[in-house]
């Protein structure tokens, strides 16, 4: 994080704020391919604070990785609603990548979800209180860990395809259909029901004629 976490500044700058023992944070960034920490002999994928956003953090751990785990302090946001979307994040990190998550913060929302996402056990915020659940290591590669956020190239490509070809079939058959007289605008329809009902008006009126004809040539 930006001045959280480290400064974005020239060597000089920090030279100068190391000399007039100006406090700040100056962390250095790790590797992204980090070898997943073991715990009671399971892999473990851990990730801190908000790196369970970002779906290429998580994914490098796996398929080693049975579980994983984040540490988060989101005391930051105080009572809007920015902790419980971390926490519909972290649920979709568990949902593509299969694993269940143990999620721990120091004001909420604490959490144990599953391999699909969905939230088994959790504290409410700004409450001391110990969260005790049960878990599931688990194995194997979703498509997502298999082949990351690269899936999503085929799948718009396809989509794109598919929108394209749905529009083709239907300007065919609007052509069709308009070179067949089946559609026409409220006009055109207005016309066409009176020159329709014209002939059969006079049609209606001749057959009355001649059946009185032929009353009166019987009586």
């Amino acid at each position: 994080v930006p001045f959280g976490e480290f400064f974005p500044v020239p060597d000089f700058v920090r030279n100068w704020m190391r000399m007039m023992n100006l406090p700040y944070s100056d962390f250095e960034r790790g590797g992204l391919d980090q070898e997943p920490l073991t715990i009671g002999g399971h892999p473990v994928g851990a990730s801190i604070c908000y790196e369970d956003v970002f779906p290429r953090v998580i994914r490098p751990p796996l398929p080693e990785a049975t579980l994983l785990v984040n540490v988060s302090n989101d005391a930051w946001f105080g009572e809007s609603i920015a902790p419980h979307q971390h926490l519909e994040i972290a649920r979709m990190r568990s949902l593509e990548s299969g694993r269940e998550m143990l999620r721990a913060t120091n004001t909420g929302v604490s959490a144990i979800i599953d391999h699909q996402g969905r939230v088994r056990e959790r504290l409410p915020q700004f409450e001391t209180d110990a969260l005790v659940g049960e878990f599931q290591h688990r194995e194997g590669a979703t498509p997502f860990v298999l082949t990351g956020n690269w899936i999503n190239v085929p799948v718009f490509l396809l989509l794109i395809g598919l929108g394209v070809w749905l529009g083709r079939v239907r300007g065919k058959g609007q052509s069709f259909c308009c070179r067949s007289g089946f559609i026409r605008d409220r006009g055109s329809v207005k016309a066409l029901i009176a020159d329709e009902s014209a002939p059969t008006t006079a049609y209606s009126r001749a057959s009355a004629r001649a059946s009185a004809s032929m009353r009166r040539t019987t009586d």
